[in-house]
């Protein structure tokens, strides 16, 4: 019996997460993302990304409670990640974790961001954040891959950074204490990774998050979307 897009999202959602959706690896670009899908799954067709969101309230500040939070966060999408991988299992096909929420490369988050993107999740704004249009930036991806033959979600072509819709923003600019984000539009990589490995040297994982925390997109405050 074939394994339905519906089935697979309501048991994601069951599990926990806030959002899901579906990309065929046929539609992925970057060769070297298709490789490391086939090396876990030999017969892959389809990835499954889900996300869980931030409550904003729990990252506004860089500080242990933030820090606990956001691996509270990462733990979670992984507990949902192996219980999806047995739930497809006992449905009759094959999966693996492709990203480990709590162990992901800098490399592997760009990469995920651009899935994400292709399975209607969001798009990636002026602030190199996937934003979502309920929860902006505040929001963890995680993804599960298959041999299992699953009907793909659409591209979200809706802009969704207000930047990017003419209006100007430009918030997550002003915010980021290395300048990372240029006002032009430019992401400094070497600045962003400069700021989060001085995170490192004061807490177990990385801290800063003004760039998250100051966009209006998905903000429970904001009236700017």
């Amino acid at each position: 019996m074939p394994l339905m897009s519906r089935t697979i999202k309501e048991a994601v959602k069951k599990l926990g997460a806030d959002l899901v959706g579906i990309v065929s690896v046929d539609e992925i670009d970057d060769e070297n993302i298709k490789t490391e899908i086939k090396n876990l799954v030999d017969d892959a067709r389809a990835l499954i990304l889900f996300g869980r969101r931030f409550e904003h309230i729990m990252i506004k500040e860089c500080d242990e409670e933030s820090d606990d939070y956001q691996i509270t966060i990462s733990k979670t999408l992984k507990l949902i990640s192996r219980k999806l991988v047995r739930f497809i299992f006992r449905s009759g096909f094959t999966s693996k974790i492709l990203f480990d929420p709590e162990k992901m490369s800098e490399s592997q988050l760009i990469n995920i961001k651009q899935l994400a993107e292709l399975a209607g999740l969001g798009q990636i704004g002026f602030n190199n954040l996937l934003l979502t249009p309920e929860f902006g930036p505040r929001i963890l991806i995680a993804a599960v891959v298959t041999d299992a033959l699953l009907e793909p979600d659409k591209k979200n072509e809706l802009t969704i950074c207000l930047e990017f819709k003419g209006t100007s923003c430009k918030k997550c600019a002003d915010a980021c204490p290395k300048l990372a984000i240029s006002f032009t539009g430019r992401f400094y990589e070497a600045k962003c990774l400069n700021q989060l490995n001085e995170d490192l040297k004061l807490y177990p994982s990385y801290c800063c998050t003004l760039c998250i925390t100051s966009c209006p997109i998905g903000h429970p405050d904001s009236s700017e979307q």
